[in-house]
């Protein structure tokens, strides 16, 4: 049996994630099913570690940031990713529903605009498509902020850790596991917002898409960023495979996003 792969578009929205929550997957190289939402956390957790009985050998990628800056580790007066996700337990609603700095984006809460250094882990500043890198993990509010997200889904890391998932790169070696991915270093440049862009783009890179993941792909910007995320992925498996614990110690506390499929 193959290694499977599974890309989840993630939101940490308080209301009507799981319309928003896509799960697109392959197995054996072929797409599987067909890609769907109407999961919450709670029910992507549940599904995860059933599937995963039959399916060990199973990669995850999950699209939000799986740790902090390493300042803010320390700050927080943690050692490692696995005690800043038992901090973000019992700390994280208050810090979205505060937004003191070094959170912002709420309303009138700007930017504090602290150096790239602190704002930025240095896994975000590895990647770069078109001037563009992956948000801060402290913007939680406006476009494109993915610290909502990212502090409700660090719940969900804890979980499957404690289920038996290896989380990269923090973890040792082992199946299943899981992984961060950003969907635009797995696209490259594409205007997701625009339905005939999305078409345009599936049809130009997804060849190996049956007609029904095609429509559904062109269908929302969450369900486009699961099933390109499952392509790459999928492409890229014997990596996935060979993926080793991280020994650089900045990422080992602050994560690192897989892309090798990066434009």
């Amino acid at each position: 049996m193959s290694t499977r792969v599974i890309a989840i578009d993630w939101s940490g929205a308080k209301r009507n994630a799981a319309k928003k929550i896509w799960l697109a997957e392959f197995r054996d190289r072929q797409p599987f099913g067909l890609p769907r939402n109407g999961k919450d956390s709670t029910e992507v957790l549940d599904y995860l570690v059933r599937s995963c009985v039959d399916h060990c050998e199973t990669v995850v990628g999950i699209d939000f940031a799986f740790s902090f800056p390493d300042w803010f580790i320390a700050d927080q007066g943690c050692r490692t990713a696995e005690e800043m996700w038992n901090r973000v337990e019992s700390a994280g609603e208050r810090w979205l529903k505060e937004c003191g700095d070094p959170f912002w984006g709420r309303p009138g809460k700007k930017n504090p605009r602290r150096p790239e250094t602190e704002q930025f882990r240095k896994t975000d500043r590895d990647f770069l498509v078109k001037d563009i890198h992956p948000k801060s993990i402290f913007q939680i509010g406006g476009a494109g902020a993915v610290g909502t997200g990212s502090i409700r889904g660090m719940r969900l890391l804890r979980q499957l850790s404690r289920e038996g998932f290896s989380i990269w790169p923090f973890q040792p070696d082992g199946w299943p596991r899981v992984i961060e991915i950003w969907p635009r270093a797995l696209t490259g440049v594409v205007r997701k917002t625009n339905l005939i862009a999305r078409e345009a783009y599936i049809d130009a890179h997804c060849h190996e898409l049956p007609t029904e993941w095609k429509h559904c792909a062109a269908s929302s910007e969450d369900a486009f960023d699961a099933i390109v995320s499952a392509v790459a992925m999928n492409r890229y498996v014997g990596e996935l495979e060979s993926l080793r614990q991280e020994t650089d110690a900045r990422y080992l506390k602050e994560g690192r996003i897989w892309g090798a499929a990066r434009a």
